[in-house]
């Protein structure tokens, strides 16, 4: 970062990357190994956006205090180049790959009016071997529901770009669809199965269709379930992996400065960002930010980019933690949590047990709850939210210890059909004003995702 001698005052880099999530600090990250000169900025006053790790207490040798997580709780480590990622950043023996509980998730749902929690068939969403057993096995199916898988391997191909809703219903039919999926599904986006592209959110689902004419017959054939861990996190929780990336970059780092908006020049020439702090100019800029905020920088100067942008559609996420004494909590908590049946028209879309999700999440005499909720704006209206639910749901009528809610307006994308399409034209446009898009808006939702997104845009990066 140094002083143009053309233009006195005004600061330039080769590189911008505008935000500080994860997708903009890998991004950095990967420029800096590069030895690219890179400026980053952010508007608020932290790094990590949506990741946000919160240790209360304890944290020594002999007292364990509270972890808890604001957002995204793990991370798949069979992603590709997610290996790669944590070996060069140091981290394996920062890894935990479980806690106390079965890694078993369940659904809540209701029968005969009485409420219930069945465990989720989850080597489904694996595309493992068994889960065609697991499915026979499921107590969320009906008996009629089991033999229609048997139907599978006779349904007819679709060329037509299905959302997960319809080529579940048309493939197995809807009980599978209602029962499994949609809880399923939108306890990780936010969304309805029938608004979610199948290419999009479940790709290797088309796949397998493609390639061998039936699901089932596909799963069947697959290879036994690979060793090693799957789900992940770390032991200080997710922002582990923000503070070893903030470390990584933090010459390049310049925190609670809001781009008010984007000036091209002529070819050749750097782009001007102008700031809260003053230009800044660019040969190249990677915008790391949530998409809304992408059209707003980037709609002045293209507006059917802005549309584009624009079609990216996004959920709000309310996460609330509670914390409990263990002898106030009488159930089991014999899993890693559970999902809701949105057909219960219930507040609460997904309740994690955090403390026996992952070790080292609470005191040996606490329980950490992490509630996601869809209704509240403040945050007492949060907690009794999350708390009236825990007390359907799970029996729990003690007051909690500890309380913390988090609301994110706009923080999932719903990747509808032809997400990828959209995407693909908006970065098109976008690199004529020397531009690279990335985030969770365009190349999926989870952690690596992001990682990947980040990384992905900084090798496109051209600017010497």
């Amino acid at each position: 970062m140094h002083v143009s001698a053309a233009e006195e005052g005004v600061v330039s880099a080769p590189v911008v990357v505008v935000g500080g999530g994860v997708a903009g600090l890998a991004a950095a990250w990967r420029l800096r190994a590069r030895g690219q000169d890179v400026v980053l900025l952010e508007r608020s006053s932290r790094l990590g956006g949506l990741v946000e790790s919160e240790r209360l207490g304890g944290q020594t040798a002999d007292a364990q205090g509270w972890v808890l997580e604001h957002g995204p709780d793990g991370l798949l480590a069979s992603k590709p180049g997610m290996r790669e990622v944590l070996e060069r950043l140091g981290m394996q023996s920062e890894l935990v790959t479980g806690g106390e509980g079965k890694r078993v998730a369940y659904v809540a749902r209701s029968e005969r009016e009485a409420l219930r929690l069945d465990p989720i068939p989850t080597s489904l969403f694996r595309f493992e071997r068994r889960a065609i057993v697991e499915l026979l096995r499921s107590p969320l199916l009906s008996w009629s529901a089991k033999l229609r898988l048997f139907a599978e391997p006779f349904v007819r191909h679709s060329a037509r770009a299905d959302t997960v809703a319809h080529f579940v219903v048309r493939r197995f039919g809807r009980e599978l669809a209602e029962r499994v999926f949609e809880p399923m599904m939108r306890g990780v986006y936010g969304a309805s199965i029938a608004e979610l592209g199948l290419h999009e959110t479940m790709p290797k689902l088309a796949d397998l269709e493609r390639r061998y004419g039936s699901v089932g017959v596909a799963l069947l054939l697959a290879p036994r379930a690979p060793a090693g861990p799957g789900l992940v996190s770390f032991r200080g929780g997710m922002q582990t992996l923000v503070e070893r990336l903030a470390a990584e970059v933090a010459p390049s780092v310049r925190l609670g400065v809001e781009v008010e908006s984007i000036q091209p020049a002529r070819p050749g020439a750097p782009t001007t960002l102008y700031t809260s702090e003053g230009p800044v100019a660019a040969r190249e800029i990677v915008l790391a930010c949530p998409a809304r905020e992408a059209r707003r920088l980037l709609a002045p100067l293209d507006p059917a980019l802005g549309d584009e942008l624009a079609g990216i559609r996004s959920t709000d996420v309310s996460v609330v933690s509670l914390g409990y004494a263990r002898d106030d909590v009488m159930h089991a908590l014999d899993g890693t949590g559970f999902v809701v049946d949105p057909a219960l028209g219930r507040s609460l879309v997904a309740c994690t047990w955090s403390s026996r999700k992952w070790s080292g999440r609470a005191p040996d005499d606490g329980v950490l709850l992490r509630c996601v909720v869809n209704r509240g704006e403040s945050t007492p209206e949060l907690v009794q939210t999350a708390s009236e639910e825990v007390h359907r749901f799970l029996g729990i009528t003690a007051k909690p210890r500890l309380v913390r809610a988090r609301r994110r307006t706009g923080a999932l994308p719903v990747y509808a059909p032809g997400h990828r399409e959209r995407v693909a034209e908006a970065r098109t446009r976008a690199r004529r004003f020397g531009v690279e898009l990335a985030g969770n808006a365009y190349d999926g939702v989870g952690v690596p995702d992001c990682l990947s997104s980040g990384i992905g845009a900084a090798e496109r990066v051209r600017a010497a």
